[in-house]
């Protein structure tokens, strides 16, 4: 649709490369794609291996347990003892043969060279992390780690392209979408026990966005909910908000999605006001916010 407006003649690759050219120049509504620094560049490499290496993790022991299921050996769901399945595969050696046998082991033995292979990963991601000033503020915050704290620094970049919170939080796709139109908003059916708010004419979220960083965020939410159920979490407003949340019934999954914007908005707060995470701040209004940041300007260095 883009190209159409701004392509004079037939569609060829020249005449897409010059419409291309005239679109840059020309449309004002189009965001220049933000130019990524050499240690950004450095961690996304590293975070991309790893996922592929990750990647090859899990498809090699769903490939082994369905393998060992055709032979009558069971394998529990989420059972990942690389021991334990070895045994099970050398207790039917008989009946397998041990050629077959050491053919299925081949696949536990890729799982054991990845496993280490993702440990030098995780190592040298952490490493790369807290090098940089905006890695070590994000590790302070509850329900995130190493990996989401890699990803918002390749995927955010400058937290001051985001003027608002709610920006951020539309930017990782956790935004619910607005069924709007005409100035009057589309109800929609009720599920559940859940509030109603078909008057606000939100619905699902769009989940536009980096979708590794967005399940990065409901990952980190759902360990901070962990906590909550444990009462790992001090008494604070984000704690009093959880239980306000479930007093009116929300169902699991849209309650750790609320949880994960909420972790957007503390992550958005970290950045622009280079502080480290302090929880008792987590309930703090708007307009606090608004006196913080005329205390502390956005561009102010914070000591490493």
């Amino acid at each position: 649709m883009w190209i159409n407006t701004h392509l004079s003649g037939q569609k060829t690759d020249l005449n897409d490369a010059i419409a291309l050219a005239r679109l840059a120049v020309s449309d004002a509504e189009l965001t220049p794609i933000r130019h990524k620094s050499i240690t950004e560049i450095r961690i996304q490499t590293v975070q991309a291996v790893r996922q592929q290496l990750m990647s090859q993790r899990s498809k090699s022991i769903v490939s082994f347990k369905a393998l060992a299921q055709q032979w009558g050996i069971p394998c529990a769901a989420g059972h990942r003892n690389l021991k334990k399945l070895r045994e099970s595969i050398e207790a039917k050696v008989d009946l397998i043969t041990r050629p077959v046998a050491n053919a299925m082991l081949f696949l536990l033995d890729a799982v054991k060279s990845l496993d280490r292979q993702i440990g030098q990963l995780n190592q040298t991601l952490q490493e790369l992390v807290m090098s940089d000033e905006r890695g070590r503020l994000l590790q302070s915050v509850l329900g995130v780690g190493t990996q989401i704290s890699a990803r918002v620094i390749t995927v955010v970049g400058n937290i001051e392209r985001f003027n608002s919170p709610r920006s951020l939080v539309a930017y990782v796709g956790v935004a619910p979408r607005n069924f709007i139109t005409g100035h009057k908003n589309l109800t929609k059916k009720k599920h559940g026990n859940c509030p109603d708010l078909s008057h606000k004419g939100q619905g699902k979220i769009s989940r536009r966005g980096d979708k590794l960083l967005r399940s990065l965020f409901i990952q980190g939410a759902a360990c901070l909910y962990m906590q909550f159920c444990k009462d790992q979490l001090p008494e604070c407003q984000l704690k009093r908000w959880i239980l306000k949340q479930l007093a009116s019934q929300k169902p699991y999954g849209k309650l750790i999605v609320s949880l994960a914007a909420k972790l957007i908005r503390i992550v958005w707060a970290v950045l622009t006001y280079g502080e480290k995470f302090n929880i008792q701040k987590t309930g703090m209004t708007r307009s606090m916010w608004s006196e913080m940041a005329l205390e502390t300007p956005l561009n102010k260095e914070v000591p490493a």
